[in-house]
């Protein structure tokens, strides 16, 4: 994550006014998937793009399934952000049910640690 971290202070000095609009529109291109499901849509509404819109949808059923469903919960990566702190994002903090439950996880430990240290001082 050391290369992440230098990589993320490295963009942060590139902050323009024009640059941040631009990388906040090409950021939510990908909100929710939503430009690709609109692709596929169109793909598939006409007959000569029809397979192409097929295969569009399969890939991001399958993403979906692959990526969220099964390898962000195998590897519960942090984000760089939430690791070094001054990091100015130019969108709100993506949320995704990962993101919560490691929070949870945080959580439940901080109250066992708390826990184990009120009875061991008993």
């Amino acid at each position: 994550m050391v290369f992440e971290l230098q990589f993320l202070d490295w963009l942060q000095t590139l902050q323009t006014t024009i640059l941040n609009e631009i990388m906040k529109a090409v950021t939510h291109l990908g909100d929710a998937g939503a430009l690709w499901i609109i692709l596929a849509a169109v793909l598939l509404a006409f007959p000569k793009t029809r397979k192409s819109g097929a295969i569009v949808a399969a890939a991001l059923i399958v993403d979906l399934v692959l990526c969220n469903g099964i390898l962000k919960n195998i590897f519960a990566r942090t984000r760089p952000f939430d690791v070094k702190e001054g990091i100015s994002l130019l969108i709100t903090a993506p949320k995704d049910f990962l993101r919560d439950i490691r929070r949870h996880r945080l959580q439940r430990l901080r109250r066992c640690i708390l826990q184990e240290r009120r009875n061991f001082g008993k």
